[in-house]
């Protein structure tokens, strides 16, 4: 907040540039990202036996992950699993699911910025003498072979003392999120990008699909605030400094903040209808049930 207040007076002016074309195709991106999430999480609850058609998914993640953006990361899961046990998945497996859904978005967040990184940013910029070392994230990809989450789920059932995931992960159903989590990456970097060339200080693709991942990825494990406010958009400034000024690294990281926060809001806006329709269907098939009941 102090960085925004120091720095309005250049922001206003970077604002003032954009124009109606870069922030249509930037709000489109955000929209398409967050489409993204939704369908990592439901390849990865489909691999764990529960599929379920594309608008009650959307439905339960959608309104499930205004969760996130209050303080704390339990919120997410907690209204998943109640949303997911009205259309009859275990609150265990949504639980699974979301745990999952968190960790794949992480991991290839990080290690899509650790393959990109070293080529895209500049070797002149204050990043420049290190940017080898982003290299290493590509690593973590190897936490996501299938045996090695069916190995860490397991673990995590003996240490709460629950029972352990009714089914395995497959390598297909990790390699199908992992495919959306691609998808996300790039509209949310093609969003970056068209807020920065709209500020009039365009970037490669690479750099603002690598910057915006790995400040997505450093935002969410800093739990301590919603959705890694302010976290997420210092990283930014760091990563885009070489290549843009800082007043407009700022308006670009303030501007995907914005349009992430309207696409969640406006997908599960858009779900509502879909959501109050399913809750009246299932209240006539309970209530079709007990007259059969009480007729048998």
């Amino acid at each position: 907040m102090v960085t925004v207040v120091d720095q309005w007076r250049p922001l206003q002016h970077e604002i003032a540039q954009l124009s109606i074309l870069s922030l249509v195709v930037a709000a489109l991106g955000a929209a398409v990202s967050v489409a993204g999430q939704m369908l990592c999480w439901r390849a990865l609850l489909t691999d764990l036996g529960s599929r379920l058609p594309l608008g009650a998914a959307g439905r339960v993640f959608f309104l499930g992950q205004l969760g996130k953006y209050l303080p704390g990361s339990v919120w997410p899961v907690v209204a998943q699993m109640e949303l997911a046990a009205d259309l009859k998945v275990p609150r265990a497996r949504t639980a699974t699911t979301v745990l999952l859904f968190m960790l794949v978005n992480v991991v290839s967040a990080g290690a899509l910025a650790g393959l990109l990184l070293p080529f895209a940013l500049p070797s002149d910029g204050a990043l420049g003498d290190w940017r080898w070392a982003f290299g290493l994230l590509v690593l973590l990809v190897a936490t996501l072979h299938p045996a090695v989450l069916n190995r860490l789920l397991a673990l995590g059932s003996r240490v709460l003392r629950r029972p352990p995931p009714d089914r395995r992960l497959s390598l297909r159903g990790v390699l199908h999120s992992l495919g959306w989590t691609v998808l996300e990456w790039l509209a949310a970097g093609i969003m970056l990008a068209s807020l920065l060339a709209g500020f009039g200080d365009a970037v490669s693709l690479p750099l603002a699909v690598a910057a915006f991942a790995l400040a997505w990825a450093v935002g969410f494990v800093v739990v301590v605030v919603p959705a890694g406010a302010g976290v997420r958009e210092a990283v930014l400034v760091a990563l885009l400094s070489g290549s843009v000024g800082s007043s407009t690294a700022l308006a670009a990281a303030l501007g995907t903040r914005l349009l992430m926060t309207v696409a969640d809001a406006g997908w599960a806006l858009a779900l509502v209808p879909h959501a109050l329709l399913g809750r009246k269907r299932a209240a006539l098939a309970r209530t079709v049930g007990e007259k059969e009941v009480g007729v048998r």
